[in-house]
């Protein structure tokens, strides 16, 4: 499949970063792309008309905002230029919408916690009743597998 994608979800936990640094590694050894969705949550202020708006708004801004910052930090440390996506809704539902239609996307990049409290929302997810949901394979990157960046790299 020419352009294949490989997606992981943007979030500020730490083995986001770890699995950051391991989708790039990956995408550079397989002359692939990068794409990395946001996911703006809902809202919980339904039917407030003007005040939900602007909460949407806000929201979509500081997704925009964190996008820019992981697309730069991409580029420094594997040279490739992401695709960026913003999802809203339900995690699951906007990753499975974010794929199905993106046909280039071909794998399905998340960080998994090995602290107490379980691997994260999507990882249960996804190793569970959500994989048969799942049109591309998935590659969980445990936390406790850190790959170095190089010393070049700012």
């Amino acid at each position: 499949m020419p352009n294949r994608i490989y997606l992981i979800v943007a979030d500020d936990t730490e083995e986001f970063g770890n699995a950051l640094r391991y989708a790039c590694k990956a995408a550079r050894a397989n002359n692939t792309h990068i794409g990395v969705l946001n996911i703006i949550p809902d809202s919980d202020f339904v039917n407030w008309g003007n005040i939900e708006e602007r909460i949407k708004e806000d929201r979509r801004r500081e997704a925009e905002k964190l996008l820019d910052t992981i697309a730069e930090k991409i580029k420094s440390m594997s040279g490739l230029t992401p695709t960026l996506y913003i999802g809203d809704g339900p995690a699951p539902d906007a990753v499975i919408k974010t794929i199905e239609e993106n046909p280039n996307i071909s794998n399905l990049f998340l960080g998994g916690s090995t602290k107490g409290g379980g691997p994260g929302p999507l990882v249960t997810y996804f190793c569970g009743k959500g994989l048969s949901k799942l049109p591309v394979p998935l590659t969980v990157i445990p936390d406790h597998i850190v790959l170095e960046e190089k010393a070049d790299e700012s």
